[in-house]
């Protein structure tokens, strides 16, 4: 009996823990724009969704209906200070007017939906602070054309970009380590890929569905010819473009022009361009 008393009060006192955490996070607080969860104990916020029941149909969804974000790097409530550091789930899932995004230094992980089926978002500024961008985090996002990973992130998961389907050009971080299955899976118009890893980490069947341009590190073609799904691309050492080689254009045009991230064009571009792989800059 002194037995089972003694259980009876480990979980009492179980569930209060646990009570006492939840109890610690605020839900849905809507500061300026935006809907942020607060949690009293770490003081760090993530951003989360306005309103929206994912998984029942019967019920309609309320989107923020803004077309551009600036997430902050802190917000305030009752005069105390939480720093963001994550998007929630779903939090800009199906946001069809959303088309520029900025995500601050603070962000660690962008989570699972986080962006999916925002169809006319273009512009996506990562922070160099992030480490995981979850699965399908951007998925269907229709209008992307281009993304830079910035150092700091480690994985990039399933679906992460799939079905961005204008997507064309992506630059990887030399910290990057893992990029599960179908990451860019449903991504056509993928065409140049720059990877700043000197070392060419485990690639799956599926990862990518297009293999054009991989342009890696100076001294590492041979590494990534030899390494499986990898080998796939038409794989080009950074040194002979011609990075390293400044020069004006030519009063005649040349006839092979690329941009900066491997896309062929008509005639010479404001910036840098790579034309019979050297750099020309236009200002």
């Amino acid at each position: 009996m002194k037995h089972f008393n003694i259980r009876i009060v480990m979980v009492l006192l179980s569930l209060f823990m646990v009570s006492s955490t939840y109890a610690n996070i605020l839900q849905k607080i809507k500061i300026g724009d935006l809907y942020y969860n607060l949690n009293e104990d770490t003081k760090e916020a993530s951003v989360t969704c306005e309103d929206k029941t994912i998984f029942d149909p019967e019920t309609p969804n309320v989107y923020y209906e803004l077309t551009s974000v600036t997430i902050p790097e802190n917000v305030t409530y009752k005069n105390k200070i939480y720093k963001v550091t994550e998007i929630a789930e779903y939090a800009f899932c199906g946001e069809g007017k959303l088309t520029s995004i900025v995500i601050p230094k603070t962000v660690k992980s962008i989570h699972n939906f986080a962006f999916e089926g925002c169809t006319n978002l273009s512009s996506i500024t990562l922070p160099e602070g992030l480490t995981v961008i979850a699965s399908s985090a951007f998925n269907s996002c229709q209008s992307l054309t281009e993304i830079i990973i910035p150092e700091g992130v480690t994985t990039i998961c399933y679906s992460a970009f799939g079905g961005c389907t204008k997507l064309a050009s992506i630059t990887l971080p030399s910290t990057l380590e893992f990029i599960e299955k179908s990451a860019f899976g449903g991504c056509p118009s993928l065409k140049s890929i720059k990877i700043n890893a000197t070392n060419p980490f485990t690639l799956y069947r599926g990862t990518f569905e297009q293999y054009g341009n991989l342009y890696v590190p100076e001294g590492c073609k041979e590494a990534y010819e030899n390494a499986a799904y990898w080998k796939k691309f038409n794989i080009i050492d950074s040194s002979v473009t011609g990075i390293s080689n400044t020069s004006s254009p030519d009063a005649q045009q040349p006839s092979t022009i690329f941009t900066l991230g491997g896309t062929r064009v008509s005639s010479l571009q404001k910036g840098v361009n790579i034309v019979n792989g050297k750099k020309v800059v236009v200002k």
